[in-house]
C-alpha cells in the first residue's frame, strides 16, 4: 500500500485534476477569456503602452499554460506512483483434488466456495474455509470445460467435450437437466444475471440461448466463421460477448437476438471477452499474447495491454472496474491498471498453464491450472 503522505497528496489533487483533458480545456478557456479581454482593452490607442501590453500578454499566456501542464502532469505521476504501490497479491491456499488438468474455476456469490471443472470429467464444489470438497458432480462423458453457479447459488451449469450442457443441484449433487443441441464440444455455459436463461458457446460455430427452467433451446446465434471459444452475458443481461478462432469478438443484443458489433483487431484466436461492470467496455484476450479493451457503443479498440509472453487464456475485471486480472500459458497471473493500461503486479506460483481466473467482491483471486491445482490469492 502507498504511504500516507502519497495518499493525502493524491486525494487533495484528484478532485481538481481527475480528468486531465477536460481540466486543460476548461482552464484554457478561462485564461483565453481573461487575456482576450485584456488584449481588447489594451488595443485602445495609447501609444507605446499598447504594444507593451500585447508583449506582456503573450509571455503571461505561455507561462500560465506551462504551469498548468506541469501541475497536471505531476498529479498524473503521483497517481501512477500510488497505483504501483497498490495491493500485492500472495498465495493464501493451494487446493489439489482433480486428477487431470483443471479447466475452470469460479467463486460462489459470497466467495466462501468455488466450483471447478476438469478433464477428469468431474465438477467439484470446494469450501475454501474448511479446505474440504463438499460435492463431486459426475455425469459428463468427456472432459468438462466450464462450471458456474446460478445467480442464487442453488444450481451449477456445466459444459463438456461430450457436446452437452448440464444443470446440477448444489445441495444434492444430482443432475437436474441435460441440454442437447450443439454439434461439437461446448466451450462455455453460464446463467443470465436474472437466472432465466443460459448462454452456451461451441466449436460448432454457434452461440445458443436456452430457457433455464425448461431446458429448451430459445435461439441459435450464428455470426462466427470458426469455432466459438466463449460467450458471456453483460452484467445487465442485455448483451452477450462471444469470441472465436476467427479472431473476432461479436456483441449480441439479447432481446433482439441480433449481432450489433463485430470487433476486429486481434491477430490470433480470441480466448474470452468480458464486459466491464458498467457495461461500457469489453476486455478480451488472445493467442496473440495481448489484452485489448473495446468501447461497446462504438466498437472501437481503446487500449492494448502487453506483457504476457504466451497465449492469454482468461481476463477479468475486478468488481470496482479499475483493475483487470489476466492469466496465461506463460504460467503467470497479471494485474493491470485500467486507466493507465500498465501492468501492476505479476503473480507466480503455478507450474503449468494457468487456464482460468475469477475475482471476488472482497478483492481475492482464484486460479486454475493444468498443474492440477487451484490457488487462492489475496
Amino acid at each position: 500500500m502507498g504511504s500516507l503522505a502519497n495518499t493525502v497528496a493524491f486525494e487533495s489533487n484528484k478532485t481538481d485534476f481527475e480528468d486531465t483533458s477536460i481540466q486543460r480545456l476548461i482552464i484554457g478557456e478561462e485564461i483565453n477569456f481573461v487575456l482576450n479581454n485584456w488584449i481588447r482593452y489594451s488595443s485602445i490607442p495609447r501609444g507605446w503602452i499598447d504594444e507593451f501590453n500585447k508583449m506582456i500578454t503573450s509571455y503571461v499566456r505561455i507561462y500560465i499554460y506551462v504551469y498548468i501542464c506541469l501541475k497536471i502532469d505531476f498529479v498524473c505521476i503521483l497517481k501512477w506512483e500510488n497505483v504501483k504501490q497498490a495491493k500485492d497479491f500472495k498465495v493464501l491456499k493451494v487446493f489439489s483434488g482433480h486428477s487431470k488438468s483443471i479447466t475452470n474455476v469460479k467463486f460462489s456469490i459470497n466467495a466462501t466456495k468455488v466450483v471447478s471443472s476438469s478433464y477428469d470429467k468431474t465438477i467439484q464444489l470446494l469450501d475454501i474455509t474448511s479446505n474440504e470438497v463438499i460435492q463431486i458432480f459426475q455425469g459428463h462423458l468427456l472432459g468438462v470445460n466450464s462450471a458456474r453457479f446460478s445467480p442464487d447459488g442453488t444450481m451449477i451449469v456445466s459444459c463438456s467435450d461430450d457436446r452437452t450442457v448440464r444443470l446440477w443441484d448444489v445441495q444434492s449433487g444430482k443432475e437436474v437437466k441435460e441440454l442437447q443441441g450443439h454439434l461439437n464440444c461446448v466451450t462455455n455455459a453460464e446463467f443470465s444475471p436474472d437466472g432465466q436463461m443460459i448462454v452456451s458457446s461451441s466449436y460448432d460455430q454457434t452461440v445458443r440461448l436456452w430457457d433455464a427452467k425448461s431446458g429448451e433451446q430459445i435461439k441459435s446465434l450464428r455470426g462466427h466463421s470458426n469455432g466459438v471459444c466463449d460467450a458471456q452475458f453483460s452484467p445487465d443481461g442485455q448483451m452477450i460477448a462471444s469470441t472465436s478462432f476467427d479472431k473476432t469478438i461479436v456483441i449480441w443484443n439479447v432481446k433482439l437476438r441480433i449481432m450489433t458489433h463485430q470487433l476486429k483487431g486481434h491477430f490470433g484466436c480470441v480466448m474470452t471477452a468480458q464486459f466491464s461492470p458498467d457495461c461500457c467496455f469489453v476486455v478480451s484476450c488472445s493467442s496473440d499474447n495481448t489484452i485489448r479493451i473495446w468501447d461497446v457503443q462504438s466498437g472501437n479498440e481503446v487500449k492494448i495491454l502487453k506483457g504476457h509472453t504466451r497465449t492469454v487464456s482468461d481476463v477479468k475485471y475486478f468488481p470496482h472496474g479499475q483493475t483487470i486480472v489476466s492469466c496465461s500459458m506463460d504460467n503467470t497471473i497479471r494485474c493491470w491498471d485500467v486507466e493507465f493500461g500498465q501492468e501492476m503486479h505479476t503473480l507466480q506460483g503455478h507450474s503449468h498453464w494457468v487456464t482460468k481466473i475469477d475475482t471476488s467482491e472482497d478483492g481475492k483471486i482464484v486460479s486454475s491450472s493444468r498443474d492440477q491445482t487451484i490457488r487462492l490469492w489475496s
